[in-house]
């Protein structure tokens, strides 16, 4: 989430991008399936609450395009990776909710 957030004014001038969501998917196809399970559950709220619809994801499959975007490499829960995405998320956040931040 922090890395759609911090490209989220990219996303909503073009509704046309789909994001593709996934998980890691080494530890085998059970444990792959109840992790984009709760994945899943746990965005969606997310996404509605920077205005995205959850028909802008491919979900865990692979895909061709003529154009990819990529955001930086890093993992996505990794705040060393992505302390920037992680504070304009939750700056976001904050401003959405109505919460003043003292």
């Amino acid at each position: 989430m922090p890395r759609i957030v911090y490209h989220l004014d990219f996303l909503l001038a073009n509704p046309d991008v789909k994001i593709m969501y996934g998980c890691d998917s080494k530890r085998g196809k059970a444990a792959t399936e109840v992790g984009l399970r709760a994945g899943l559950q746990a965005i969606r709220p997310l996404l509605q609450l920077v205005g995205l619809s959850m028909d802008r994801l491919i979900v865990h499959r692979h895909v061709h395009a003529r154009e990819v975007y990529l955001p930086m490499e890093g993992g996505c829960q990794d705040p060393v990776y992505n302390t920037w995405q992680l504070l304009t998320m939750r700056s976001l956040f904050m401003k959405r909710l109505n919460i003043v931040d003292k």
